[in-house]
């Protein structure tokens, strides 16, 4: 599932190209060989969901809750199962892949509860041909390909692309509070987090210290085997999310930035990447202007609390954002009037909610998930007029 930010497991493709292997990215290991679907096998499967479709459009709201709700119970039932395959399969600590488990579990939940009251004012339903919607989670080239093919074909889309999360140290805020939640929030799941904490935006007035406090809280970080327990930080998966940071980092420090801890590849079994702060971070560096999706965090320095706005909002995306500030009715304002993203985090990392809207404007995408503005995304909304008995 693709919430929050998980990328797909480590997969090494056959030369056939009709079957590939999933990867433990902490061993290296063969966890198992996939096949890739025929095209008689995947038609079979739309015209199955179709069919399935054509009895569950008919069904009440309420209907359609029970078996939702079941879905989140099978889902608990199964966490254990769940979580360890998520693990072998991507890397990310144990305790964050039970986590994700309750999240969708509690999806469910939400859908089941409030799906009723969300859609029984104007009795809307879902779309009923073969394929009406589509959503993805990508990048913003496969974004508009998709986008593109759907409205040929007037069908609608919500996408999830990519993302430059900037979190904002404002001149007042608690600093050692602040590296906490910064640092937390780049490393969660290993740095492969959508709306992870990637750029560090800090006003000069508590700039040196949280610097200090940052990179001190990066150092002090644990990687190991994500099942242990113990381990702050796990492998990355698939390959290539490792390698692509690392050569962004690289490219970074060829443009002036400063490698301020870590950066380097470990020689050691695993797809390991230390976390990594770099500091003279400035635009024209991937570090400044892309997504580095990996354990990487950029440190960037502003003049005052406007100008760390400024900086923020200097970004072709707009997915997720944090203030953090001793002064909560400002920085809300901050979020509500200024923030040019799609959700704003105040005074701390948080992840997607079963009740919130979550997505995002600009290159990163259109559309939203859960809370009712999700329910609305994938239902017709019918108007049945009774105009004479």
């Amino acid at each position: 599932m693709p919430r929050p930010g998980v990328a797909p497991p480590s997969q090494k493709e056959h030369s056939t190209t009709k079957q590939f292997d999933t990867i433990n990215p902490a061993t290296e290991e063969t966890i198992a060989t996939h096949r890739y679907l025929e095209d008689s096998a995947l038609e079979a499967r739309i015209e199955a969901c179709h069919a399935a479709f054509r009895d569950w459009r008919l069904k009440s709201h309420a209907e359609r809750g029970k078996i939702i709700q079941a879905i989140g119970e099978v889902l608990r039932a199964r966490k254990d199962e769940l979580a360890a395959l998520m693990t072998r399969e991507m890397g990310k600590l144990l305790g964050q892949s039970e986590q994700e488990i309750a999240l969708c579990a509690a999806i469910c939940d939400y859908t089941a509860e409030q799906g009723p009251d969300v859609l029984a004012p104007e009795d809307r339903e879902i779309a009923h041909s073969r394929i009406r919607d589509v959503t993805l989670t990508g990048s913003p080239d496969a974004g508009r390909e998709i986008a593109q093919k759907a409205g040929k074909e007037l069908k609608k889309t919500v996408l999830e692309l990519n993302f430059n999360d900037a979190y904002l140290v404002l001149s007042d805020a608690d600093v050692q509070k602040a590296a906490r939640i910064c640092v937390t929030g780049r490393i969660y799941n290993n740095g492969k987090t959508c709306v992870a904490a990637k750029r560090f935006i800090v006003a000069d007035a508590v700039y040196d210290v949280f610097k200090d406090a940052s990179v001190a809280a990066i150092k002090g970080l644990k990687p190991g085997d994500p099942t242990n327990g113990k381990s702050d930080i796990g492998p990355v998966a698939p390959k290539d999310l490792r390698d692509d940071p690392h050569e962004q980092v690289q490219q970074s420090v060829a443009k002036g930035a400063e490698i301020l801890f870590g950066g380097g590849l470990p020689e050691s079994e695993g797809h390991y990447y230390p976390a990594t702060v770099l500091g003279n971070v400035k635009p024209g560096q991937p570090a400044y202007d892309d997504e580095l999706f990996g354990p990487v965090a950029a440190l960037i320095h502003a003049k005052d609390d406007e100008d760390a706005m400024r900086i923020a909002n200097d970004s072709k995306f707009g997915l997720g954002s944090g203030i953090i500030s001793q002064n909560v009715q400002r920085a809300v304002e901050l979020a509500e009037t200024e923030f040019d993203t799609g959700m704003i985090f105040i005074n701390g990392f948080g992840l997607a909610t079963p009740n919130m809207p979550f997505g995002g404007v600009k290159d990163s995408g259109y559309g939203r998930e859960h809370g009712g503005f999700g329910m609305l995304e994938i239902t017709n909304t019918k108007a049945v007029l009774v105009m004479d008995e």
